[in-house]
C-alpha cells in the first residue's frame, strides 16, 4: 500500500494481517475469473432457476428489468457472468467503477479496505477521515488546471448537479434559465429530470 492510499482507509486497512487476507481474497477472485475468457451460452440446467430469479426481481420492483440481466457478481474485464450461466460482453460501456473492468483486483481490494471503515454516512453531520483525504486528493488533482479550492464529497453525480445548481443560483441571483445540451442526461431527481433531455423521466411529473 502506498502512502497516498493509506490515509484513505481505516487503521485496520494498513494492518499486515488484514492486508494478507485481502490479498488472499483478491487472489481467489482472480482464480475464479480465469473461467471467464469469452462469451458463453446459457446453461440449460439453470433455465428454471433463472426464470424464477427474474420473476422474483419483477415482484419486488413492481416491473421486470429492461433486459434479462441478473449477474452473479463475478466478471473479468469487459466480461460478466449471469445467473443463467452465460457470459456476456459488457457493451454498455460500464458505469462507475466498472470503467476499470468487472471484478478489477484493484477495485476489489479497495472495496475490502473501505469495508473496514464503519461509518457509512459521509456528510455534514458525521464523516470519517476517508472523505477528508479523498476530498484533498480531488482538490489537488483539480487544481492542476483550475482554481478549485474546496471539495465536499457527495454520493452521486445527480446530487452534485443539484448542489452545483444551488451555487449557480446564488452566484447569479437566481437566473431563470439553464442551458442544457440536446440528448443530455442530468439525473433522476425532480430538478434534474426537468433539465435532462429524456422525456420518459418526466412522465407524471409537474
Amino acid at each position: 500500500m502506498t502512502d497516498a492510499i493509506a490515509p484513505l482507509s481505516s487503521p485496520l486497512a494498513v494492518d499486515s494481517e488484514v492486508t494478507q487476507h485481502i490479498q488472499a481474497i483478491v487472489a481467489r477472485v482472480q482464480r475464479a475469473q480465469q473461467a471467464l475468457t469469452g462469451a458463453r451460452a446459457a446453461d440449460p440446467a439453470l433455465k428454471d432457476s433463472f426464470a424464477a430469479a427474474m420473476k422474483r426481481t419483477a415482484a419486488v420492483r413492481g416491473r421486470g428489468p429492461i433486459m434479462p440481466y441478473l449477474g452473479t457478481g463475478l466478471g473479468n474485464g469487459p466480461l460478466v457472468e449471469l445467473l443463467d450461466g452465460s457470459v456476456k460482453w459488457d457493451m454498455l460501456n460500464g458505469i462507475g467503477v466498472h470503467m476499470f473492468g468487472h471484478s478489477d483486483p484493484r477495485m476489489t481490494a479497495a472495496a475490502l479496505r473501505a469495508g473496514l471503515s464503519d461509518l457509512c454516512m459521509q456528510g455534514n453531520l458525521t464523516s470519517n477521515q476517508d472523505s477528508v483525504a479523498f476530498a484533498e486528493f480531488l482538490v489537488a488533482e483539480a487544481k492542476r488546471n483550475s482554481r478549485m479550492e474546496h471539495c465536499f464529497v457527495s454520493n452521486s453525480g445527480c446530487m452534485v448537479n443539484e448542489a452545483a445548481l444551488k451555487v449557480c443560483m446564488q452566484k447569479t441571483g437566481g437566473a431563470p434559465r439553464i442551458l442544457a445540451f440536446q440528448d443530455c442526461f442530468m439525473g433522476r431527481s425532480i430538478t434534474m429530470s426537468q433539465i435532462g433531455d429524456t422525456a420518459a423521466y418526466r412522465q407524471g411529473l409537474p
